[in-house]
């Protein structure tokens, strides 16, 4: 994006889309750190003011249409501009910025550190970009240049627009809390492994803490099952040799599939992820 006049500001704790994402990040952080009290204080403040319905949530929804959208033509990405600026037009602003207060203020109440800030969220210049323009459509006295504006525009078709953009949640963990990951999971189940989460156990980390915030099951459980489908045709079908010369080593490994194999997903509580990720680390070491 082409430098933009000094008249043009971002506050992120104003930032609808960046402030969920550091509320998931901190939730993560909670549920690593073994501090379930934080992590309970985090999911109650994001469904309280991201639940649906909610100001927050609706405007939360216009960055997805950004987020998680991918087209060919820059056309098609106009389009989507275009449309969530509209929509925010509709949208009550004095609504939206006394929620936004009370949740700076609840943030502010609850950690009491100014560090819950300090979260470095992927494509911050994205959110950023989203904001001013959601915060453009609303405004009646219109703050940004007409160069500003078509820059932005251009930084979020370019983002809308590129190839290869990941599927997943836009939200990925922080890679600087790996080993506090890993330390906790294995102190969990008394393993002496050696290395750092993988990115699939850190995207099932960070999909459990969305499902904290908003309930929904879906997106958690598809990518659990495709994890669970991954795992038992990796436990039946091993390819090192001297795994299968192991009679012992090949014994635990059954007994590991048939336990699997029972696995349900009826209900989602915290044991059954980090059954899950021991699992995911059990293939890791049998591939490596």
């Amino acid at each position: 994006m082409g430098k933009l006049s000094k008249n043009f500001r971002t506050n992120k704790k104003r930032n609808s889309g960046l402030v969920y994402e550091m509320l998931v990040y901190h939730i993560s952080r909670c549920l690593v750190e073994g501090k379930k009290v934080d992590a309970q204080k985090t999911v109650a403040i994001s469904k309280k003011y991201f639940a649906e319905g909610c100001p927050l949530r609706q405007e939360l929804d216009l960055f997805s249409a950004v987020l998680k959208t991918n087209v060919k033509s820059r056309d098609s990405a106009q389009k989507i501009i275009d449309s969530i600026c509209n929509t925010s037009s509709t949208m009550n602003s004095r609504a939206l910025d006394e929620q936004k207060s009370r949740l700076i203020k609840d943030i502010n109440y609850t950690f009491n550190q100014e560090s819950f800030y300090d979260y470095k969220i992927p494509n911050y210049t994205i959110y950023a970009s989203v904001q001013t323009l959601l915060n453009e459509a609303r405004n009646k006295k219109k703050s940004l240049s007409v160069a500003d504006r078509v820059k932005i525009e251009e930084s979020v078709c370019d983002y809308l627009t590129k190839e290869n953009k990941p599927k997943d949640d836009p939200l990925k963990i922080n890679p600087n809390y790996s080993n506090a990951v890993y330390n906790f999971l294995m102190k969990r189940f008394h393993n002496k492994y050696e290395g750092k989460l993988n990115e699939s156990q850190k995207r099932l980390l960070t999909k459990y803490a969305v499902y904290l915030i908003s309930n929904r099951q879906d997106p958690l459980k598809e990518f659990i099952l495709k994890e669970v489908d991954r795992i038992k045709n990796s436990l039946l079908i091993i390819r090192d040799e001297s795994i299968n010369k192991d009679s012992d080593l090949m014994n635990k490994i059954s007994e590991c599939r048939k336990k699997f194999y029972s696995f349900s997903l009826e209900n989602i509580t915290e044991q059954k992820i980090l059954e899950v990720l021991q699992y995911m680390r059990l293939i890791e070491e049998l591939d490596s």
